[in-house]
């Protein structure tokens, strides 16, 4: 029983030692969490620009509050330590193309070319680096240019900061399975209304076959010809 007891004990103190060394090297980062990923040198923060299709390019712009094309969720990769950025408002994953262009991408827990690892810089200074071929490659950033360094020319340019961010302002209506509508009157059964009862009375074909639209006066088809507005994106419907 002593034995056990003190198996017990060491198996505590290593898994806590454990996750202890597992959170000072994540420099507190949490999964399934909103981030905004702030370039040290320029200031500039990560966003996709505000668009929603594949291969679009990820950029370095200036921070702009609530703005949810610069907000990115850190969710877990399938390989221990790894993690991929999903932007709040794509809902794309930031992904290194085979030439090392930095896009978003379909969000893909285990694709490779959007896995990255952390290595610490300092005091909330972190380097992001995916794997390819067993070398390190560097999330970098020059002007609003995003890019890769290799080890050999990573340097202060691939510094970034993990800085929180209200994970309610980018959660958009259409992202977010319990909105149903807004400005809409409550949920009724269906029904038509009619001006006075002899109108409802003489509307029986309606009555007899409720599917068949309505003869009443107060029923307004929109079927027809409409003239639609082509709106590019989302972000500023």
């Amino acid at each position: 029983m002593k034995k056990t007891k003190n198996f017990l004990r060491f198996f505590s103190i290593a898994f806590l030692s454990a996750w202890a060394c597992i959170k000072a090297t994540s420099a507190n980062i949490e999964f399934d969490k909103y981030y905004v990923l702030r370039h040290v040198v320029t200031n500039n923060v990560l966003s996709n620009g505000g668009k929603a299709d594949n291969d679009a390019k990820i950029v370095a712009v200036s921070y702009k509050e609530k703005s949810p094309e610069q907000g990115c969720k850190v969710k877990k990769g399938n390989v221990e330590n790894s993690f991929i950025l999903v932007n709040a408002l794509s809902v794309k994953a930031i992904d290194v193309t085979s030439n090392f262009s930095i896009v978003q991408w379909n969000a893909e827990t285990g694709n490779t070319n959007q896995q990255f690892y952390l290595e610490e810089e300092g005091e909330d200074i972190v380097r992001l680096y995916m794997l390819r071929n067993g070398s390190k490659y560097y999330l970098s950033a020059a002007d609003m240019n995003v890019g890769i360094s290799n080890e050999t020319s990573a340097s202060s340019s691939c510094n970034f900061k993990f800085e929180d961010t209200d994970v309610t302002s980018y959660t958009a209506d259409w992202q977010d399975e319990t909105v149903y509508g807004r400005n809409k009157l409550p949920y009724h059964a269906a029904y038509f209304p009619y001006y006075n009862t002899a109108e409802l009375r003489s509307d029986t074909a309606h009555y007899n076959r409720p599917w068949e639209t309505t003869k009443s006066n107060c029923f307004v088809s929109l079927n027809g010809v409409w003239r639609l507005k082509w709106q590019e994106g989302f972000n500023n419907l």
